[in-house]
């Protein structure tokens, strides 16, 4: 008897989301819900938080893949691009990590957080905290 899943995918733009929830669902043969969330701004991120929260309950895994690409070489990129990177990258996996920190930490649940297969971080019931880089 095999428990089911809810799965809860964001994108800031509202009818990409829309659109990969649908197919998403149909592919998992679970539950998907899309919504709309620009992880640059930490009202947004704790605005989707709270929505997952009322709508599950819980949040058991949070995956951080948000990202942009920019396609040129380092001494081709401008100050502009590069703050943008950043502000998308890392800024925007902090604000998204820091709005789910306290519901999993209440919950003792293991905490896995990824970006992008650079960052990853355990939170296990005991009071220790492990940060691991991974290339």
């Amino acid at each position: 008897n095999a428990e089911r899943v809810s799965v809860v995918i964001a994108s800031r733009k509202k009818e990409r989301i829309e659109d990969a929830a649908q197919k998403l669902s149909a592919l998992l043969d679970a539950e998907v819900t899309g919504l709309v969330c620009d992880i640059r701004d930490r009202e947004s991120t704790a605005a989707l938080t709270s929505a997952v929260l009322e709508k599950h309950g819980k949040i058991d895994i949070l995956i951080n893949n948000a990202g942009i690409l920019r396609d040129m070489a380092f001494h081709k990129m401008s100050p502009k691009a590069f703050d943008l990177v950043h502000e998308v990258h890392v800024r925007g996996s902090f604000a998204m990590t820091r709005a789910a920190w306290d519901p999993f930490c209440q919950d003792k649940w293991r905490l896995e957080i990824e970006r992008g297969r650079n960052f990853l971080v355990h939170d296990w019931p005991a009071p220790r905290r492990d940060v691991h880089s991974r290339g």
